[in-house]
């Protein structure tokens, strides 16, 4: 199914998750991976609903910020959710991120989760350059840590090695310019990000995730005025900061999607 605004998702060991949607949804689904051919199911509810970012610590997924859809009271917010994958509950973890943040993307480590880029406020529609950082299972808040090396939001691609993030596409404003560059950031040192490879083109709206070795975009916007999504898989190397390269295709044209790694 093609999609505009989407939920975010994130796995545990057994299962995957998709977490809220569009039009403020909150749902929690569940699939499992021993079992192919079954069905998702909803086990839960968000706190807070909308188009969200996660990641994890392979015991909880963590909702960092999430935007509001367009007829509702703005765009973005600061909350830090975290949602238990043993008891399928979800809680505000009174930590906050440095600033609202919505368009985002996350990085992680099996310690930190990262808000890299995105958009502020609801009255802004640019982009910012900010780096955040969080540590899971605390209380306390997201600081700013490092940036990029300019604004960037809507790309929808990111990865993580073991060492580094990395942030792919996207572009500096609603419906403004689109980049081609790959950047990655170093979890060791919290320093700014370092241009490493590029796209195949100016490219949005990925789905994303990481095997221990690449980085994997799927599905993207051609154009981001009339959402022309794509089915290619794309893929760079974690280890030589090389360009991407198309590797496949999806059985699907999409767009805005999302991926999980465990």
């Amino acid at each position: 199914q093609q999609g505009f605004y989407k939920g975010g998702a994130a796995s545990s060991e057994t299962h995957g998750y998709v977490l809220g949607g569009v039009g403020l949804r909150d749902d929690v689904e569940k699939y499992s991976f021993a079992t192919a051919t079954e069905n998702a199911s909803k086990v839960g509810d968000l706190v807070a609903g909308g188009e969200t970012v996660a990641c994890s610590d392979g015991t909880n997924a963590y909702i960092m910020g999430w935007t509001e859809p367009m007829n509702s009271s703005g765009w973005g917010k600061d909350m830090i959710q975290k949602y238990v994958y043993a008891s399928d509950v979800c809680s505000d973890t009174t930590a906050n991120l440095f600033s609202i943040r919505a368009k985002h993307v996350t990085t992680m480590t099996r310690t930190y989760g990262y808000c890299v880029g995105g958009r502020l406020n609801a009255g802004d529609a640019t982009a910012t350059d900010t780096i955040d950082k969080w540590q899971f299972a605390t209380t306390n808040d997201s600081v700013d840590v490092a940036n990029l090396l300019g604004e960037r939001r809507d790309s929808g691609w990111g990865s993580s090695s073991t060492t580094h993030g990395y942030v792919a596409g996207g572009n500096n404003a609603s419906g403004g310019t689109k980049f081609n560059s790959i950047e990655k950031h170093q979890f060791s040192n919290d320093a700014n990000s370092t241009d490493v490879g590029d796209l195949t083109g100016l490219y949005n709206g990925y789905g994303s995730n990481s095997s221990t070795t690449h980085g994997y975009g799927f599905g993207r916007n051609d154009n981001v005025q009339t959402y022309q999504f794509t089915n290619e898989i794309s893929k760079f190397a974690f280890a030589t900061d090389g360009n991407a390269t198309d590797v496949g295709d999806l059985t699907l044209l999409r767009g805005q999607s999302q991926g999980h790694q465990f």
